[in-house]
């Protein structure tokens, strides 16, 4: 057999794609300067990503204070115009920000200002106890606090509406089936039958009591109680 004077092509290839020392020494440098880079990109990327988070905390808190501020100057207003004597309570007092006198001082009502921007108002367990001549005022502003709803009740109604509505939420099961997890957060709900909205056959795990106060609190329940300054003059 005649061997082929042809170069070996692979031998070739293999010998041209040999690195020298030299050159693998640079490519780790290289390798080694390309993860540090990345590694202070990230570390660039995070630093940014908690200031953000930071300032929008910040905003949150903010625009918290200013919402409520802005309700409870809103509420003194309408009140002094309904020829009542209002005034902001000390700071820190507990149960109530607002206190109201009539102009003759014969009564005196403390005054809860609960304001959102939202369609519920969340609340706390405390609001299930109800409280001696305490009127809460409810501010639903629109998100640039240039227009608001008010709606107006008492101690009374609004622990009816947040001791309910917990304990129907409380028997109704979670969106995995299971069962909900108590805790202190309550909610004046506009529209109570969003709670069984996705609960088939909830008269199952309610009684007809609660089924009845369901119906009874649909969209619209809270319309008795807009601008109900009433209140301050019959109570």
């Amino acid at each position: 057999m005649t061997k082929s004077n042809k170069p070996n092509t692979y031998l070739q290839n293999s010998i041209s794609k040999t690195t020298s020392p030299k050159e693998l020494i640079e490519d780790e440098i290289h390798k080694n300067e390309t993860h540090q880079l990345g590694k202070d990109f990230v570390k660039v990327l995070n630093k940014k990503v908690l200031k953000k988070n930071k300032e929008e905390n910040l905003h949150s808190k903010i625009q918290s204070a200013v919402l409520g501020s802005a309700g409870e100057h809103l509420a003194i207003s309408y009140l002094l115009r309904n020829n009542l004597v209002a005034g902001l309570a000390p700071q820190n007092t507990e149960d109530f920000d607002i206190v109201v006198m009539s102009k003759k001082g014969d009564m005196l009502f403390p005054v809860q200002v609960k304001s959102s921007t939202k369609k519920n108002w969340m609340l706390n367990k405390k609001h299930e106890k109800p409280i001696k001549n305490l009127i809460y005022i409810f501010i639903r502003f629109t998100e640039n606090l240039m227009e608001s709803e008010i709606y107006i009740m008492d101690s009374l109604k609004v622990s009816e509406i947040t001791s309910m509505t917990h304990k129907i939420w409380l028997k109704l099961p979670n969106k995995d089936g299971g069962v909900h997890k108590d805790s202190d957060i309550r909610n004046l709900i506009i529209d109570v039958p969003t709670l069984t909205n996705k609960i088939k056959n909830p008269e199952n795990f309610l009684t007809k009591d609660e089924l009845n106060f369901i119906k009874n609190h649909q969209l619209g329940w809270m319309d008795f109680y807009k601008n109900n300054w009433n209140i301050f003059k019959l109570s």
